[in-house]
């Protein structure tokens, strides 16, 4: 019987490379559609030495070569517990399930099984147009866990750990305490990702009303930077250049470092600094190129496009250079924002840098 089986296998392979296919098409369309991120979505067709192993288990018998329901494995990892809840959804929809052998293991009650606490359907194409007759034959298997359970659980095969029983009791409390911190970390991942999804929708509401209060990050820069009116101002900004607009961002880490460097910690002021020097800093654009130029051979034909927050830097420039009235003050203030985000161990540099800036306006 183990014979005719894996030669079975082994004739069958076709069928079986086909609902792979299939299956992996199909679940790439429902990602799509659902817009779900994912970590990976992979599969594989078992090794004919692994159904070897298995057919030789003395606790189960095969008769047909259909009854083995993981001759097409798919895992599906996410990034959050709570995604596994929506695939199961589209899974349950998309395909036959055979409720008998899928199994919730997220269910268990052993502190010690988290890298098995994922979601195992045995699931079957549903007949229809499109699909091959010959891959409805066989079942496929399909595995839905998160990228942390995921980590666990290949941990674990690297340590030959597969049951409890194998351990000493000392170990299952070690691996007991590894669960329980993996598991609240899944947890707070999840809360972490609702929280910034609420703070989005805070900074949202914030730039609405135009409250005065609002604070400086990232997302409340990039927020910011897609204000109608501030787009404009960016596309006016890369018609001067004559360089196509892009929808990426302008390193929001250096742009915020820079604008903290300037004072400047609350989106109010920004907006108000920004749209309210339009003119000036379209007639700054030809003096600030002129200096990058002198300094690090850096022209506008050098900026291939412009991304997003690139106006802040002319504006950075701006603001210092209009912040004093005395040459001496513009002078230590240019030589502090230089030393701060492009020479943090020159001091001599960031100074002849800031002097070069002054030089260079004054001239031009």
């Amino acid at each position: 019987m183990k014979q005719s089986l894996l030669q079975q296998f082994s004739a069958d392979r076709p069928q079986l490379v086909a609902l792979e296919a299939l299956v992996l098409a199909q679940f790439n369309v429902l990602l799509q559609d659902a817009a779900l991120k994912i970590h990976s979505l992979s599969s594989r067709i078992k090794a004919p030495e692994s159904l070897a192993y298995k057919l030789r288990r003395p606790d189960r018998t095969y008769h047909q070569l259909t009854e083995i329901t993981d001759l097409v494995g798919v895992r599906i990892i996410t990034y959050f517990e709570d995604t596994i809840e929506q695939l199961a959804a589209l899974v349950e929809q998309a395909f036959e399930v055979d409720y008998i052998h899928s199994i919730d293991k997220r269910q268990s009650a052993d502190l010690a099984q988290f890298g098995y606490r994922s979601l195992h359907y045995v699931c079957r194409l549903k007949k229809g147009e499109g699909v091959v007759s010959d891959a409805q034959d066989y079942a496929f298997e399909l595995q839905i866990r998160s990228i942390l359970q995921h980590t666990w659980a290949e941990i674990e095969h690297d340590l030959g750990y597969k049951t409890a029983a194998q351990i000493p009791a000392e170990l299952r409390r070690r691996f007991s305490r590894v669960a329980s911190l993996l598991e609240i970390a899944d947890a707070e991942f999840l809360a972490i990702r609702q929280g910034l999804e609420g703070y989005k929708q805070q900074v949202q509401a914030k730039l609405t009303q135009s409250d005065a209060t609002l604070g400086l990050d990232q997302l409340s820069l990039e927020e910011f930077l897609a204000d109608p009116e501030v787009r404009a101002l960016e596309q006016d900004f890369a018609a001067r250049i004559a360089v196509p607009f892009s929808e990426d961002y302008f390193y929001p880490d250096y742009l915020l470092r820079m604008l903290q460097a300037v004072d400047m910690t609350e989106l109010a002021p920004l907006r108000e600094a920004l749209l309210g020097q339009r003119e000036a800093l379209l007639l700054f654009i030809q003096p600030y190129f002129e200096f990058t130029h002198r300094v690090w051979q850096f022209d506008r034909q050098s900026v291939g496009v412009f991304l997003r927050g690139y106006s802040l830097v002319f504006l950075a420039h701006f603001l210092l250079l209009r912040s004093s009235a005395l040459g001496i003050e513009r002078l230590e203030k240019l030589t502090r924002f230089y030393q701060s985000i492009d020479y943090p161990h020159d001091e001599k540099m960031a100074r002849a840098v800031a002097r070069q800036l002054i030089e260079t306006i004054q001239t031009v």
